[in-house]
Order: structure tokens, then C-alpha cells, then sequence
């Protein structure tokens, strides 16, 4: 019986945990893989993109929990070509979770050869990744915030300004 009352107790923090943990290794899949992406833009010297897709390119749904992948972009159009080397593919997310982006990184990332976000009709490209498990938008939602710059930074996403977890 007193093992009963202790598991009782003890599973809703244990169930926290464990979505806790989850939420954040994902957040940090995803700044690992703009950093990448980042560094990849400066090593090479041209422009690398980082999209919402698999191993087949980029997809046109926006849905980056189904996965992302990072690529060279030679000819500077934003789609994964039979001629473009892969250079990073992440499968979809566990758990349920969505990452939904604000308007400037819900098609894609890319950085200039400096390292800096690509410039979109005179504007850096910079925005927030919203990343939520099914706990929804607030305290345990995480935001992943793209900057001018071309880095990235994590933060709890409790701020109106930014995308909330539904498309």
C-alpha cells in the first residue's frame, strides 16, 4: 500500500521529467544543426540552407517536426537539387511535438558566406522557432530564437510577440 501511495505520487514528476528532457534535447538539435549549418556557410564560403524535409529535399508543408535537412545551396534558390550535397538530415520528432516558425524561417534558414542571416529583400532573416510538446504554448514550450547575426539562442516561449504551437 505504501509502495502504491509513493508510485501515485511519484509518476506525475516522473512523466515531467521525461517531457521536459525531450523538449529540450530537441530544442537542441535544432540550434546544433543552425550552428552547423552556420559554420558550414563560413568554412565554405557559400551559402548553406537549412529546410523542413527529408533525405528527398525541402517540403512545402512548413511542418519542421516531420524532420529538416541541411544543404549546400549553390545555385541560391532554397530547394535541395540532385546536384546539391547534403550535409545534414535530422528525422521527425518524437513525442508529438511541434515546431512551427515565424514568418522569416517558416520556409527555411540560410546564412550569408560571413555567417550572418541571409538578407531577404534588404532585411536579415531572423524569427523564432516555436517548439511544443503536449503540454502546449507557455512555461514548458521553448522558443529558438534566430537572430540577425546568424546565431541562435534558446528561450522559454511565453512571449506574445512570438508563434504560438499551431500553424
Amino acid at each position: 500500500a505504501i509502495l502504491a501511495i509513493i508510485a501515485v505520487i511519484a509518476a506525475p514528476s516522473l512523466q515531467n521529467f521525461v517531457l521536459n528532457n525531450r523538449i529540450r534535447s530537441q530544442a537542441a538539435a535544432l540550434t546544433s544543426t543552425l550552428a552547423f549549418a552556420r559554420k558550414g556557410t563560413i568554412t565554405r564560403s557559400t551559402r548553406v540552407v537549412t529546410c523542413p524535409g527529408s533525405a528527398s529535399g525541402c517540403n512545402d508543408t512548413q511542418q519542421w517536426e516531420s524532420g529538416w535537412v541541411v544543404f549546400v545551396d549553390t545555385n541560391n534558390d532554397a530547394v535541395l537539387d540532385m546536384e546539391e550535397i547534403q550535409l545534414e538530415l535530422h528525422v521527425a520528432l518524437d513525442g508529438n511535438n511541434t515546431l512551427r516558425g515565424t514568418t522569416d524561417v517558416r520556409d527555411y534558414v540560410s546564412f550569408d558566406y560571413d555567417g550572418r542571416a541571409q538578407q531577404i529583400n534588404g532585411d536579415p532573416q531572423s524569427g523564432t522557432f516555436v517548439l511544443c510538446d503536449q503540454r502546449g504554448f507557455g512555461d514548458h514550450a521553448l522558443a529558438i530564437n534566430v537572430l540577425a547575426t546568424g546565431r541562435s539562442r534558446n528561450l522559454t516561449a511565453t512571449d506574445s510577440s512570438q508563434s504560438s504551437c499551431t500553424p
